[in-house]
């Protein structure tokens, strides 16, 4: 029998920006596919505060060229301090881009890319897809695969490594899986509950770990 137990790293002391350049070297190739060699990836970035600005640095570490959308001054001098190509005050001013990052307050994130949809390119989205199950149907029937949920802990090597176990055999069946949360504050996140900020980083890491 097998018991698989995690607790979110901000129970821990590992490192929360251990996989987003994973993540982002993903949005990097999907939006390539097609593409001549040696055309740097445009890139639109909706939202640059407590993530947008991570993502920011590592499209820019990629070679990406990136228009960030960022509104309040916080935002406005994080784009700056990461190296932002070109600025702007909304969605629609966003200039054409092989694919679009929506990084910004969780609440806004349905308007977000129901406005990117009809540009037919690629779409990340910083999770949760939405805060509520209609509006994250509509997406998903609208754009397919087109569209991606961005999480990062499923690719953390702790888990990577439950998901092989798990996947082994070599400790039984995989009878249960506990999570353990020691908090439940999430910084940057503070428009909505924190349930749809953090529990799918749960379901997530279940899922890497079942398999699906």
């Amino acid at each position: 029998m097998m018991i698989a137990s995690f607790t979110p790293a901000w129970c821990s002391t590992a490192s929360p920006f251990a996989a987003p350049r994973r993540i982002i070297m993903g949005i990097v190739w999907e939006t390539a596919k097609g593409a001549p060699d040696g055309i740097r990836r445009q890139i639109g970035l909706v939202g640059c505060g407590h993530w947008g600005r991570y993502i920011l640095r590592d499209l820019k570490s990629l070679g990406c060229h990136v228009t960030v959308v960022a509104r309040s001054p916080e935002s406005r001098a994080n784009a700056v301090e990461h190296g932002a190509d070109l600025l702007v005050d909304s969605v629609a001013a966003l200039p054409p881009a092989d694919g679009y990052v929506a990084a910004s307050s969780t609440s806004t994130h349905a308007g977000v890319v129901n406005a990117l949809l009809p540009t037919g390119r690629p779409i990340y989205v910083e999770k949760p897809l939405t805060i509520d199950p209609e509006s994250a149907r509509s997406i998903v029937e609208t754009g397919g695969e087109r569209v991606f949920v961005m999480d990062k802990w499923r690719y953390h090597a702790g888990i990577e490594a439950l998901r092989d176990l798990a996947g082994s055999g070599e400790f039984g069946p995989l009878e249960s899986i506990r999570t353990y949360r020691c908090g439940w504050r999430h910084e940057g996140n503070d428009d909505v509950d924190c349930t749809w900020v953090l529990m799918p980083h749960d379901i997530s890491i279940a899922f890497e770990i079942l398999g699906y």
